[in-house]
């Protein structure tokens, strides 16, 4: 049966010599290396994935891609949301308001943005149904003077459902004295919270819309919120949507709010990806240590060969292969440790932070009260094609060096 000689003899030297393992304690420790640098540069890909998704789907989503303003009260806004609605790239539009306003309570005070939607508008668009189920939006719209809040901004103003809460909102008026007035005590009552786990559960509450214009002196709402299937694009598709209204409206899209957030998500993946490249560039280089001590060691064995005629190529052939198949265990078992670690971490952390009663992801340090993770196989085939091409070439130089030496000087030197 035909075998590669150099295939045979790498695969033979990467055995423990005195037959004490499968592998020698070289081979053992570059594996390791390598599954260590694989698993960990996927597990914090993945976790960087999760913030990301967070942040596209929970942040942008809730707050809309792009919003449009109309700066004419008395307009009920309905002629605007049928341009909206023909515009080609627009997903869903739903109309709403927003009120900056002071939350009072008996021994707390805190500033909240106040977000007024039309309760039938959002069920339709289900973009708030995994956070506001379908009675309770139904109930605000039963109960007018009702507000949802946010469940961290509802424990710091130690609030239950049920409750009522004051909100000190400024007047509306047509000149600059009216404004100018003290600011109008509305009393609402507290319908229940929301806990999207970001940093909108720390400032938002949700009230009705009709209530909400009554309270501005408004015909219609503000404005209308524009979903669109690309959000990365919506700074792109809010200039064109403002040149195709053809009217005096105000378009901005989501990095008017949230564009440092977003920069501060993006920077960290290419920071944490170059350090962790270089994990796996030590390992890389780990592994060319360990091939040149099999070079050492196995010198007068590698003399005898080319004595026998083996070639420069057949001899650089038996290093790549070992450089090749230590590369591929390890790249291997990383793979499937990372993979591990990106599905399972974030409910280890609930655990962890459940068994020690501490909260690692404080909602007043972070925009997310958890730990996402997303596993994206892209990822791990970049990964994998990386790690796999570091260990190439980690194993040129020993390859180059066994294929150089000169075989009378070492059975010279046997006694």
């Amino acid at each position: 049966m035909y075998k590669p000689v150099s295939l045979f003899i790498g695969l033979r030297y990467m055995m423990s010599v005195r037959k004490q393992g499968v592998l020698s304690f070289y081979a053992w420790i570059s594996i390791l290396g390598l599954t260590l640098g694989v698993a960990t540069l996927i597990t914090v890909l993945s976790v960087l994935n999760g913030f990301e998704q967070v942040f596209e789907q929970r942040i942008i989503g809730l707050t809309a891609p792009i919003k449009v303003f109309s700066f004419d009260q008395n307009k009920d806004g309905k002629i605007l949301e049928q341009q909206l609605k023909q515009y080609p790239k627009s997903k869903t539009v739903t109309p709403f308001s927003e009120l900056p306003a002071l939350a009072v309570t008996a021994n707390h005070t805190e500033s909240l943005l106040l977000w007024a939607m039309d309760a039938q508008r959002e069920i339709a668009s289900k973009q708030w149904s995994n956070y506001i189920s379908t009675v309770q939006w139904h109930q605000l719209e039963k109960q007018p003077e009702g507000i949802f809040l946010g469940e961290h901004l509802a424990k710091k103003l130690r609030l239950q459902p049920g409750q009522t809460l004051h909100l000190l909102i400024a007047k509306s008026g047509s000149n600059a004295r009216e404004q100018s007035l003290l600011p109008d005590n509305k009393t609402v009552i507290l319908l229940g919270t929301f806990n999207t786990k970001t940093d909108l559960d720390k400032h938002i509450g949700i009230m009705n819309l009709t209530q909400a214009n009554a309270w501005l002196q408004r015909a219609g709402p503000q404005g209308f919120k524009v979903s669109i299937d690309q959000v990365m694009l919506a700074p792109f598709i809010a200039t064109e949507l403002f040149h195709y209204l053809h009217q005096n409206y105000s378009v901005i899209d989501w990095t008017y709010s949230y564009d440092n957030l977003y920069q501060a998500i993006k920077m960290p993946r290419t920071v944490m990806g170059l350090l962790l490249l270089l994990i796996l560039l030590v390992a890389a280089l780990n592994l060319t240590t360990s091939l040149v001590m099999t070079v050492k060691q196995k010198n007068k064995q590698m003399a005898i060969l080319k004595t026998y005629g083996f070639c420069a190529s057949q001899m650089i052939g038996i290093f790549l292969v070992q450089g090749a198949v230590i590369g591929l265990l390890g790249i291997s078992a990383g793979i499937f440790l990372g993979c591990i670690l990106s599905e399972y971490l974030p409910d280890l952390i609930h655990q962890f932070e459940q068994i020690t009663h501490r909260t690692l992801f404080e909602g007043d340090s972070y925009f997310v009260s958890f730990l996402p993770s997303v596993l994206q196989m892209g990822d791990v085939l970049k990964v994998a094609i990386t790690a796999f091409l570091l260990c190439l070439l980690a194993a040129i130089y020993p390859a180059w060096r066994a294929a150089s030496m000169q075989p009378v000087e070492i059975l010279r030197q046997v006694p």
